[in-house]
């Protein structure tokens, strides 16, 4: 059993709910979908530049892991593609790593969600992709409806269309974990690097009632080193 694995480095995460906090990062090739802003297009396919992996079991994969960073990011690509992929993510967590899985949507969670979801040893950071992607289509709705409160439903604005499009699906999600009586998943909003205001977000974030508990993300590792720079 093996991955195709683009590269493993740690560094701080980004983005997120663990945003500045150290991480270690396995990236898997392959993608199902092809996002107009996309960053990580070396992970896509063979098609594409710079695309280079390295086939890797699981212990090859834990071991070049370190043992002091519990904070384990699987993301891709689409990490969720790859055959076995839950048992590396058994095996993540039988090693004592809290696991998170950056993943687009176009996905379905429910195979994957019943391998660990007690306590946020595992949680899900699943992107909601808005018009400017070209891949709104794609979305699995039940997805963003079988979430918990340590999962983080994401959003990447590139336009004022975004905005109308994210408002309406958080309050259809808001009106329906409410009404099922669940917490809802905690809300991250970020731009289109270079092609939306953050400024822009915080301002409808103030205004609009269903973007009271939501977070602001500013993709840390793109101000602290080369936005275009791998491994980081």
């Amino acid at each position: 059993m093996t991955f195709n694995v683009v590269e493993i480095f740690c560094s701080i995460e980004g983005e997120g709910k663990r945003a500045g906090v150290l991480a270690q990062f396995i990236r898997l090739a392959g993608c199902n979908l092809r996002c107009s802003y996309c960053d990580t297009k070396y992970a896509w396919d063979a098609d594409c530049i710079d695309f280079t992996f390295k086939q890797l079991t699981i212990p090859q994969i834990l071991a070049s892991l370190r043992e002091d960073v519990k904070a384990v990011t699987i993301t891709g690509g689409e990490p969720l593609l790859a055959k076995n992929v839950e048992k590396l993510i058994a095996s993540l967590i039988e090693c004592g790593f809290v696991v998170n899985i950056e993943t687009n949507g176009a996905v379905d969670l429910s195979p994957f969600q019943k391998v660990c979801n007690d306590g946020g040893k595992l949680f899900f950071t699943i992107d909601y992709k808005l018009p400017s992607s070209g891949m709104e289509p794609y979305m699995k709705q039940n997805n963003f409806l079988n979430l918990t409160e340590f999962d983080v439903i994401k959003y990447v604005v590139g336009s004022d269309e975004d905005v109308t499009a994210m408002l309406n699906t958080i309050q259809y999600f808001n009106k329906y974990y409410s009404e099922c009586q669940k917490p809802m998943p905690q809300i991250y909003i970020g731009v289109v690097w270079g092609n939306f205001s953050a400024e822009k977000i915080v301002d409808i974030m103030k205004n609009n009632q269903s973007l009271i508990n939501a977070h602001l993300q500013l993709q840390l590792h793109k101000f602290i080193w080369n936005p275009n720079q791998k491994g980081v």
